[in-house]
């Protein structure tokens, strides 16, 4: 199974954009692309929504699932 190639940004992005269409709500990068992964893994999602590619209402639920998975870690079950 191949993975996204380090010099293969637009693979990462396209990467990055099927995973939130799929439901996938975290993406971990096992090697650093470079030192602005996490702003370039951000920058994706916003190309995707600009595009039409991502839905605004998929992005809300992924952030809404992320943000209960933080309470349940921080707090407990609510």
């Amino acid at each position: 199974m191949n993975g996204v190639g380090q010099d293969d940004a637009e693979s990462f992005a396209d990467a990055i954009t099927s995973a939130v269409q799929t439901g996938i709500d975290i993406v971990l990068v096992a090697h650093q692309i470079d030192e602005d992964t996490g702003l370039y893994a951000n920058s994706s999602i916003i190309a995707g929504l600009n595009s039409g590619a991502l839905s605004k209402n998929a992005v809300e639920l992924s952030f809404r699932r992320i943000a209960k998975l933080k309470r349940n870690l921080a707090f407990g079950p609510l």
